[in-house]
């Protein structure tokens, strides 16, 4: 007789152990075709795919539209280097979790330190702009 799984844990516990096992997908119901590696529940594009999703609700098919639209750069500085990661961030409205669009590690940073306010980003403008004027004009 086939002991039933007990729950969810026992099954991903189950998993782990095999080495012969095919990428699952990253919750689309469709596998990828890769094999994982022993150990992991999902390849590492897969399991990166479902955190994003999870995480910002943001599925595979959103962020390569968006990343086509800005023709795969980031959103404010327009490199095309993602930076300190594989992928640009996703950038989200931290109140509504409305998802805004794909930046490179600096910017997202950058918005994360300023903490999308946009009265700080604008005084932080001002604070450049009159810099860059006193350092043309020679004065100090």
């Amino acid at each position: 007789m086939v002991k039933k799984q007990s729950s969810r844990t026992d099954y991903l516990r189950t998993l782990l152990k095999r080495a012969d096992r095919s990428c699952p997908g990253p919750g689309d119901k469709v596998p990828c075709g890769k094999m994982c590696a022993v150990g992991q529940v999902r390849c590492a594009p897969c399991q990166a795919a479902y955190l994003r999703f999870r995480k910002y609700g943001v599925t595979e098919a959103q962020y390569t539209v968006q990343l086509e639209k800005q023709r795969g750069a980031c959103a404010i500085c327009g490199t095309k280097d993602s930076g300190a990661y594989a992928r640009f961030s996703i950038d989200h409205d931290h109140a509504t979790k409305h998802f805004r669009g794909l930046l490179c590690t600096n910017c997202n940073l950058g918005l994360g330190h300023f903490k999308d306010d946009l009265a700080t980003l604008q005084r932080a403008i001002e604070y450049l702009t009159s810099a860059v004027k006193e350092n043309l004009c020679g004065k100090t």
